[in-house]
């Protein structure tokens, strides 16, 4: 085995045994795993955590009148500021009769820069035949600075 090989290794299993995956809040798009802390932000020490999933989206193998919508939780947890912000966002929601309505993106601060965080996906879809458990889904944010 060569020297760099070696090196090679070395480098692969001290990243794997991180706790949280370090990926910078750069813009663009981030998977979150449920329950699975992200770190998005190693200066500010912001960590993302998708924390819940209600799902009402209309299942991939069934014919509906309506495509239901699927609402998340985030917990941003910036440490160097020692506060949390949670956030709830969605998709395909349709305003309330009191005119509220969940968003699928909203604007946060963290560490003195504004960012946009907007859901772009939830996976698995539904399906009538296959039971999905929470700790199977999957959610898409894109961070962009404004």
């Amino acid at each position: 085995m060569t020297q760099n090989s070696i090196y090679f290794l070395v480098l692969l299993i001290g990243f794997s045994s991180c706790k949280t995956e370090k990926v910078g809040l750069q813009e663009g798009i981030v998977l979150l795993n449920y329950k699975k802390p992200l770190t998005i932000d190693p200066t500010t020490k912001s960590v993302a955590t998708f924390t819940e999933v209600a799902d009402s989206r209309c299942p991939e193998n069934v014919n509906c009148i309506w495509s239901g919508s699927v609402t998340v939780d985030l917990l941003l947890d910036i440490q160097s500021q020692k506060t949390q912000k949670e956030l709830k966002l969605c998709l395909y929601c349709m305003a309330a009769k009191d005119g509220t309505k969940i968003l699928p993106s909203s604007d946060v601060d963290l560490g003195g820069e504004k960012y946009r965080i907007e859901l772009k996906s939830v996976t698995p879809s539904p399906n009538t035949e296959i039971q999905k458990k929470k700790e199977d889904y999957v959610i898409s944010i894109k961070i962009d600075k404004i």
